[in-house]
């Protein structure tokens, strides 16, 4: 990008540099991004696009306009849904993708939705036993790994995890099957990149272990133990130090 903005186009009075998900940005290319920022040109304009604020450098945030956006409408969502992918996914799945939409996570629906439509994808192999499953842990996987320990309760609340005892079994078994397909890709990374690629490749294998090792007995501590909170703290932390942030 520095090179292309680095050539003159004296045709071109304006130009504009839009970064998609800029929160996934690394240390790194924030860095190389806010070099570029500290010396800014009037023909250039950054735009990057977010869903979240917590990843991005101070520094990158106090040079930019901060503009706050409203979340999409859901009926709107629904009605360019079935529109885009006419004749490709019924209405039924759609409306169970949807119910994971909060407001910042929609280039992660219509991702899920190209995912059910390419069967070589392969997040395919969780959604035989729990349809869905893998949105919802590759979500708490990002929360835990943005350190958002919070956020990372109140979605496990959201889905009333805490309050049920067989919903949190069968949801630590569904977390066990995604670390061993994690780890597995790691090690194969012959597939398309996906949102379990993506993530694989910032897993630390061997703290990753200590991950499935508590997962494997965690079935266990639910069925005997009261506080599920503590579960799924030790869960938090776990998974936590198991990632290797860029």
């Amino acid at each position: 990008m520095k090179s292309e903005l680095s050539i003159s186009t004296p045709e071109i009075k304006k130009r504009v540099v839009i970064i998609s998900q800029a929160d996934k940005l690394n240390i790194e290319s924030q860095n190389a991004l806010l070099k570029i920022l500290e010396e800014p040109r009037d023909d250039i304009l950054f735009i990057l696009e977010t869903p979240t604020l917590e990843t991005i450098l101070p520094t990158i945030k106090s040079r930019c306009w901060i503009i706050n956006f409203s979340p999409l409408n859901i009926t709107d969502i629904k009605e360019y849904l079935l529109y885009r992918f006419a004749n490709k996914i019924n209405q039924n799945l759609i409306d169970k993708i949807l119910s994971n939409y909060n407001g910042e996570n929609l280039y992660l629906i219509i991702d899920e939705i190209f995912k059910l439509i390419n069967s070589s994808s392969p997040d395919k192999i969780l959604e035989n036993e729990n349809e869905g499953s893998t949105i919802n842990i590759i979500e708490l996987f990002r929360y835990i790994y943005l350190s958002n320990f919070q956020k990372s309760l109140d979605y496990i609340d959201k889905f009333n995890i805490l309050s049920d005892r067989n919903e949190a079994i069968l949801f630590i078994n569904d977390i066990l099957k995604f670390s061993h397909l994690l780890l597995k890709t790691k090690l194969s990374e012959e597939n398309k990149e996906t949102e379990l690629i993506k993530l694989s490749k910032v897993i630390d294998e061997e703290s990753f272990q200590n991950v499935i090792e508590y997962l494997t007995n965690a079935k266990n501590y639910v069925e005997n133990y009261v506080n599920l909170n503590l579960v799924f703290i030790k869960l938090f932390l776990l998974i936590k130090n198991s990632f290797i942030k860029n």
